[in-house]
């Protein structure tokens, strides 16, 4: 169960952060562009490192705040569902 979970952070975190470059290079080339809905779902999913990263890598969405706004509360939120989550299985 442990390596499974482990697994499925690995590659949702990858997805994510290669969803972000993706869309950096299509904005630069005024391409089509991945839904900001869709990079949300990838972070809310488990892919929120890989989209911290992608975003300081690539310099993406790093400077909108209404982006980053949603961004800092989904995480905020995910972290306390884990926690309760833990909780619940008495984890912590």
């Amino acid at each position: 169960m442990l390596l499974f979970l482990v697994f499925q952070l690995a590659s949702i975190n990858l997805v994510t952060f290669v969803a972000y470059g993706v869309d950096k290079r299509a904005a630069q080339k005024g391409d089509w562009r991945v839904p900001e809905s869709n990079l949300h779902t990838l972070e809310f999913l488990g892919g929120w490192a890989g989209a911290l990263l992608g975003q300081k890598f690539f310099h993406h969405k790093s400077k909108k705040r209404s982006y980053q706004t949603f961004f800092w509360m989904m995480m905020l939120f995910e972290a306390a569902l884990v926690f309760v989550i833990l909780r619940f299985l008495h984890i912590i």
